[in-house]
């Protein structure tokens, strides 16, 4: 009987394991047209512009391009065309590059893309989640690194270090709920 259990949960977690490697990025692959929103943490809604996102398979095997166009009244069109692979055969972990010298690092949890990075005197945050509507909704947040606020926690323990958290306030957010055309 315990080898039956034994079994059947070795099925279930090598099932588990496959959906879970099978997910990202092919269940997220296809063009996607949309509106992209730019929110300021104190004026609101400032901008919007429509976007296309092209997220295929490129002619190299392991490696995805990722087209971002943007059609914007006040910039007119803007192309943003990287590429994304998987950093080894193991993890979740894959690059963006963007074709100029610059890698990010991205996490992937099942079908959501998460990165966290620091520019031009500011962090970024971004998250990329294929939904199982077939859309896709991208997020990117901005907070200076001017913002810092420093707080610290005693533990109360003799010779211990108190224990700091740094905290920056966010200030932008650009996001877009993608539907698949292709």
């Amino acid at each position: 009987m315990k080898l039956f259990f034994s079994t059947l949960l070795s099925f279930f977690c090598l099932s588990v394991f496959a959906q879970s490697e099978a997910s990202f990025p092919e269940a997220c692959l296809g063009k996607y047209k949309g509106t992209l929103y730019i929110e300021h943490m104190k004026a609101g809604l400032v901008d919007s512009a429509q976007v296309q996102l092209d997220f295929v398979e490129s002619s190299t095997v392991g490696i995805w391009d990722y087209i971002n166009t943007i059609y914007s009244e006040r910039y007119g069109e803007v192309v943003k065309d990287y590429k994304l692979y998987k950093k080894d055969s193991v993890s979740n972990i894959y690059v963006l590059d963007e074709n100029n010298g610059i890698l990010i690092n991205h996490s992937v949890f099942h079908n959501s893309m998460f990165s966290l990075y620091e520019a031009a005197g500011s962090y970024f945050t971004y998250r990329m989640e294929c939904l199982d509507s077939g859309e896709l909704y991208y997020e990117i947040g901005t907070s200076s690194l001017k913002s810092e606020q420093v707080s610290e926690y005693d533990q109360g323990e003799e010779g211990s270090e108190p224990f700091v958290v740094k905290s920056y306030l966010p200030f932008t957010r650009q996001w877009a709920k993608l539907e698949k055309i292709d």
